[in-house]
């Protein structure tokens, strides 16, 4: 599997080991964007907002959200679970903040606030525990054979 499958692939298993690889490069990635920008911004007399927000936007954060949408769904299809399971961990988390923010007004302080902000972070944590730690089935399923099987020992 090369990078670019690793990243944008849609299709098919991967493992836990896969799915850290393609975060940790997308770290890698972050990085090293982030300090040519600051490089560009020294300079050129561009205004160092409009560099960030262009630069991180479009070259990192639109390809990352596409790629993690990717990793994620072939990691969930290693556990054998279906796709859907994605707006779960990630519309849930807004529809909670959206809810609070509606029923309290901008109070940070108040229960359906904390309730909503708690539920996040559970959320969050059972994505990263569910996708980065549990492993995969064994053998085949209905999303293609163990990726394990074809990875030399």
């Amino acid at each position: 599997m090369n990078l670019l499958e690793l990243l944008f692939g849609f299709q098919g298993r991967i493992t836990r080991l896969r799915y850290w690889l393609g975060y940790c490069t997308w770290i890698v990635i972050g990085v090293l964007v982030y300090f040519a920008l600051k490089v560009l911004i020294v300079a050129t007399d561009l205004g160092a907002a409009t560099v960030m927000f262009w630069g991180m936007g479009l070259l990192v954060l639109v390809p990352f959200i596409v790629s993690s949408i990717a990793i994620n769904l072939r990691r969930l299809h290693d556990r054998d679970k279906s796709g859907w399971w994605l707006l779960v961990f990630y519309l849930v988390p807004v529809a909670l903040a959206v809810f609070a923010q509606a029923a309290v007004g901008s109070s940070p302080e108040s229960s359906v606030t904390k309730v909503a902000e708690y539920g996040t972070l559970a959320l969050q944590f059972w994505m990263i525990v569910e996708l980065g730690f549990l492993p995969g089935t064994r053998g085949g399923n209905q999303y293609g054979e163990d990726p394990r099987a074809s990875q030399p020992a």
